[in-house]
């Protein structure tokens, strides 16, 4: 997988767990074809988590093996309107990724 900017790595990372339910590292980085967990979590965990889109499943341990994450309330508030934005087809895939780009900006404030 090629490199991606920040609100597309939270867009993917909220339809995947969106559509799948709560996932661990190595199910991440798999989907993702990702093989360094440091890059995972730089590129995709901690900007959800600080956002408050995705919570720990054992919050009380960060690094255990076990951990998973998943969508919190507004994760999958944001979850619904991006599956919405993406079956309405409203406009070409540019116009699409800048609206989703634009209600991430707005949606962390």
């Amino acid at each position: 997988m090629s490199p991606v900017t920040a609100p597309v790595a939270v867009v993917i990372l909220i339809r995947l767990i969106g559509s799948t339910g709560p996932l661990g590292n190595s199910e991440l980085l798999a989907n993702f074809g990702l093989s360094d967990c440091t890059h995972l979590r730089e590129r995709y965990i901690d900007p959800t988590l600080a956002d408050g889109l995705v919570e720990r499943t054992i919050p009380e341990k960060p690094t255990s093996r076990l951990q998973k994450y998943r969508l919190t309330e507004k994760g999958c508030r944001l979850s619904r309107w991006i599956r919405m934005e993406v079956s309405h087809e409203r406009g070409t895939p540019a116009i699409r990724d800048w609206r989703i780009s634009i209600f991430l900006e707005n949606w962390s404030r």
